[in-house]
C-alpha cells in the first residue's frame, strides 16, 4: 500500500477514535484524489465503514450495560408499581436511544388495553390512549403476544387503523413503532412500546 494510503489509514482511525460520523470520514477519503489507487481507496472505505460500525456496536453495549445496572438499582428501591414502571419506561428509551417509550396494560374488565407508563410523550392525548385488543400497533401486540414494528406507522397497512388511535399518534409526532409483549402470571399482559418520530427501514 502506497504511502499516501499509509498515512490515509491513520488518519481515518483518529477519525473514528474520534467518533467522527461515517460520512465526513468518507468525504475525507474521497478527498485523495489520484494519490490512493481505486483498489486501495475502495479496501480505505470498507474497512472504515466496519470499524465504524463496530465502534457503534461496543458504545451501545456499554450504555446498554451502564442503564442495566442503573436500572437494577433503581428497581430495587422502588415498592409502588407505578414508579417502577416509570423508572423501566425511562431505562427502555435510554438504553434503546429512542425519542419515546411507553408501557400500556390491559383492563380485564374493560377488555382493551391503555398507556400506563410513558417516558418522552408530551401529549395528553397519547398518555390518556386506550385501546381495542386488535387495533393498532399496541392493540395488536396485547391481543397477540407477539413483538411487532413498523417504520411508519401511519403508511403501513398491516394494522387495523383508527381514527381516533391514528390522530393520537399523529398529535405526539411518531412514525417507527415497536412494540413487545410480557405476560404476568398468564393473565395480565403488559406492552412496552418505543417510538420515534423519523421513520425506520
Amino acid at each position: 500500500m502506497p504511502d499516501t494510503a499509509v498515512s490515509a489509514a491513520v488518519v481515518v482511525l483518529r477519525m473514528i477514535a474520534a467518533d467522527a460520523p461515517l460520512e465526513e470520514i468518507l468525504q475525507h477519503l474521497e478527498g485523495l484524489g489520484e494519490g490512493v489507487s481505486e483498489l486501495d481507496l475502495e479496501a480505505l472505505r470498507e474497512a472504515a465503514t466496519q470499524l465504524h460500525d463496530a465502534r457503534g456496536v461496543d458504545r451501545q453495549r456499554l450504555r446498554g450495560m451502564i442503564v442495566l445496572d442503573a436500572s437494577a438499582a433503581d428497581l430495587a428501591g422502588l415498592l409502588d408499581l407505578d414508579d417502577a414502571l416509570a423508572a423501566v419506561c425511562r431505562r427502555s428509551r435510554s438504553l434503546l436511544g429512542t425519542d419515546v417509550a411507553y408501557i400500556t396494560l390491559i383492563d380485564t374488565v374493560r377488555g382493551d388495553t391503555y398507556v400506563n407508563a410513558t417516558d418522552g410523550i408530551t401529549s395528553a392525548a397519547f398518555r390518556q390512549m386506550r385501546l381495542a385488543l386488535g387495533i393498532g400497533l399496541g392493540g395488536l401486540v396485547a391481543r397477540d403476544g407477539v413483538p411487532t414494528s413498523t417504520s411508519d406507522y401511519a403508511a403501513d397497512d398491516r394494522f387495523a387503523h383508527s381514527k381516533d388511535i391514528d390522530s393520537r399518534v399523529v398529535t405526539e409526532g411518531l412514525r417507527a413503532i415497536a412494540g413487545e409483549s410480557t405476560k404476568e402470571r398468564r393473565r395480565e399482559t403488559e406492552g412496552t412500546g418505543e417510538g420515534n418520530v423519523t421513520p425506520r427501514g
